[in-house]
């Protein structure tokens, strides 16, 4: 016969080379599954992160900025899992210590993303997220209650908690002088 094989220890390689490849495919889907999941929580968190950022920004700017009402639409809505839960978000002044350590400014508020450990029963920072700072003026305080009272907006809006669930919000920020009121529209109906 003219096509003679003269190699047959290819013939009897291959069982073996597949085995093999079977065996690496089998070590590396589980490490492709753990990468994917991984990539999850880290885009949920820099989206968060980044909403966090745009939130503390634009109060920043209704401090700075003269007397006038800003409405600020943002979305704090959370893609939790496994690996990342966020319970609520905090908006607080932290106090001057926590301000210069971590804001290198002696005035401002931050907003820290917080979960309920619940071996515990304590708050805690989400891993992952750091607090954002908002760098404002040492004259202008920021107030969450007094938003029915507000003179020229009398029961236009009413108090935002400043333990905010995780979702979407339209936050007023009324600038009074040297005050800056964190209110909600009320609700019609």
């Amino acid at each position: 016969m003219w096509l003679k094989i003269r190699n047959e220890k290819g013939q009897v390689e291959a069982p073996f080379q597949l085995l093999i490849a079977a065996v690496m495919l089998g070590m590396l889907l589980p490490i492709a599954f753990y990468l994917f999941s991984q990539y999850q929580v880290w885009e949920s968190q820099e989206r968060v992160r980044n909403n966090m950022e745009t939130l503390a920004r634009e109060l920043e700017t209704v401090a700075n900025l003269g007397e006038g009402v800003k409405y600020i639409d943002i979305d704090l809505s959370v893609y939790s899992g496994p690996d990342f839960r966020v319970d609520y978000f905090t908006l607080r002044n932290p106090g001057e210590g926590v301000c210069m350590e971590g804001c290198h400014t002696p005035h401002c508020w931050v907003i820290r993303a917080m979960m309920n450990d619940t071996e515990t029963g304590r708050e805690m920072l989400v891993a992952g997220l750091p607090q954002v700072c908002i760098r404002i003026p040492f004259n202008v305080d920021f107030r969450s209650s007094g938003c029915e009272s507000i003179p020229g907006a009398e029961g236009q809006y009413e108090d935002l908690t400043t333990n905010l669930e995780p979702g979407f919000y339209r936050i007023v920020a009324i600038k009074k002088g040297y005050t800056v009121y964190l209110c909600k529209p009320k609700e019609e109906g």
